[in-house]
């Protein structure tokens, strides 16, 4: 009998240093991590779990579905058994990913895996019917338009996520000693995700996001609310500041789950409980 192969260590220093290196980082150091980590129980039953609610959620089998970030393709392997006729496209920016997720799905005819670094605002593929972002471990870009760019010219949207951030320090939600326009940054960032899904899902569409959280939805202060809502593009207006929406909100779900040591891995001030938050998001 072959021996289990066991798992390597890896501090939250080298993982730190790994995401300093961008997209690029996971080509090797976090890459090796999160194929080890994404093939745990705990991600697998997110993934089964995650794909099982959306199929009951949707209003219609979506005929073309686009994974963002699809890293090694453990989720496109799910939603390929569930929705087995769509056309599926997978997003990356690591190369060794990909060509994990080309076998993991046995050289699929109706699979295409693209390499691209994300969020690309300028990106000319036609809308598909559903987007996913599942468990997303998205870095800052080596090319394209940037973080500073971008708010130059969405002032709105740079007002509204200095509102959000200057809120959640003055909470005790954001460490207080982190400097302002680094968390700013970071939510722009984030913004410019949403954006992006927008612009691949059909206006009637879905996009899915499946993220890190401590609590359920309807648990989490209004704060935290106005950041998540904010950072997907799910609202109209937030702390005074009205922004574009790009989605609306129609269902979402919570589930304990130990695939919350993602977050723990990446960061030594992190060791609270929680799981995972499902929404299910309609393109305006």
């Amino acid at each position: 009998m072959a021996k289990k192969k066991k798992r390597r260590e890896v501090s939250a220093r080298k993982l730190e240093k790994g995401m300093e290196a961008a997209s690029s980082g996971y080509e090797k150091i976090l890459g090796r991590w999160w194929v080890e980590k994404a093939n745990d129980d705990a991600h697998r039953r997110t993934y089964r779990h995650s794909v099982k609610w959306t199929r009951r959620k949707l209003d219609r089998v979506p005929a073309s579905i686009l994974d963002y970030a699809c890293g090694a393709g453990h989720l496109l392997k799910r939603l390929r058994k569930a929705f087995p006729r769509a056309d599926l496209i997978g997003y990356d920016g690591a190369a060794k990913l990909l060509e994990k997720a080309q076998k993991r799905l046995d050289d699929d005819p109706g699979l295409e895996l693209v390499r691209k670094i994300l969020p690309d605002l300028d990106d000319p593929r036609s809308p598909v019917d559903l987007t996913v972002l599942c468990l997303p471990h998205l870095l800052p870009f080596d090319e394209g338009e940037t973080v500073h760019a971008y708010a130059d010219g969405h002032r709105a949207e740079l007002r509204a996520a200095r509102e959000v951030v200057d809120t959640m320090r003055e909470e005790g939600l954001w460490e207080a000693d982190d400097p302002v326009e680094w968390q700013v940054g970071n939510l722009i960032f984030e913004r410019m995700v949403a954006r992006h899904l927008r612009r691949l899902t059909h206006a009637g569409g879905h996009c899915v996001r499946i993220d890190y959280t401590e609590a359920a939805y309807h648990e989490i202060d209004d704060t935290y609310r106005d950041y998540i809502r904010f950072s997907q593009g799910a609202c109209t207006s937030v702390r005074g500041v009205r922004v574009p929406r790009f989605f609306t909100q129609t269902a979402d779900t919570y589930r304990e789950s130990a695939v919350i040591s993602d977050v723990s891995d990446q960061t030594e001030e992190y060791d609270g409980d929680g799981g995972y938050m499902i929404r299910l998001l309609k393109a305006v």
